[in-house]
């Protein structure tokens, strides 16, 4: 599982682009600090952590985000969008709203922050989330933090303020188009339709196609049974009972 979410190759070596960084950053060191404090394992300790949901990204940047906001200035809308992130135990699960409202927040911080690439005539790829996040940690982004479409000259906290407040506006756009439950379920939309190459309802069972690198791989069972599975009897309770893999 440690393994599964490290670099694939030697970075230094490798001819090509790898894009797995996110994996390496976060993934990858929420699995190995589990593994350390985790005793006398058993097969369902090893079950929970496939299913550990804990949004690393947020547990870093959220507290320095939240440190920066003019907490006297927000309206009732923004006081509840700040009262569902500081009141946040990090992990993503589908009932909770503030994963919806973390993910609006730091997707417009990025792409304001990152706005002068997007002036640049030839591809450049903007500093991943990990390396941004360090970044506004540090307060080194005072050569970025200015948005190019203002006459002012905003800081990063000025930035912070802004995003924060257009990411209320975005959440209430939202709820306007779409429904009032903005849990994370619901916000991120995820679906697994593409997987199912065929549901018997009166077995109910489900067969999922495996491609690529997961045909095969003896993980991809683990992933399947204690992942795939369970999500579907909750999104389907009833009508879902075993899923099976069938290599592509």
């Amino acid at each position: 599982m440690s393994s599964a979410n490290q670099f694939p190759v030697d970075r230094t070596t490798y001819p090509y682009y790898v894009y797995s960084h996110r994996f390496e950053n976060y993934r990858n060191r929420r699995v190995n600090e589990r593994l350390i404090t985790m005793q006398n394992i058993v097969p369902e300790d090893l079950m929970s952590l496939q299913n550990d949901n804990f949004n690393y990204i947020a547990s870093e940047i959220l507290p320095y985000l939240l440190s920066q906001l003019d907490t006297l200035s927000l309206n009732e809308d923004q006081n509840k969008f700040f009262d569902e992130l500081q009141n946040w135990d990090y992990f993503n699960h589908p009932n909770l709203k503030a994963p919806t409202h973390f993910e609006l927040w730091s997707d417009i911080l990025w792409d304001q922050l990152w706005d002068e690439f997007d002036t640049m005539s030839f591809a450049v790829n903007k500093p991943d989330i990990y390396t941004t996040s360090q970044l506004i940690i540090s307060d080194s982004l005072v050569e970025f933090s200015d948005r190019l479409n203002t006459p002012e000259k905003e800081t990063t906290s000025d930035l912070i303020n802004y995003a924060f407040n257009t990411a209320v506006d975005s959440l209430n756009q939202w709820i306007a188009k779409k429904d009032n439950d903005h849990s994370w379920n619901k916000f991120k939309g995820t679906e697994v339709n593409h997987l199912i190459s065929s549901f018997t309802s009166y077995t109910k069972t489900v067969h999922v196609i495996l491609q690529g690198a997961c045909s095969g791989c003896p993980s991809a069972t683990v992933t399947l049974k204690n992942g795939i599975q369970t999500m579907l009897k909750e999104m389907m309770p009833g009508r879902v009972e075993t899923v099976e893999a069938v290599n592509g």
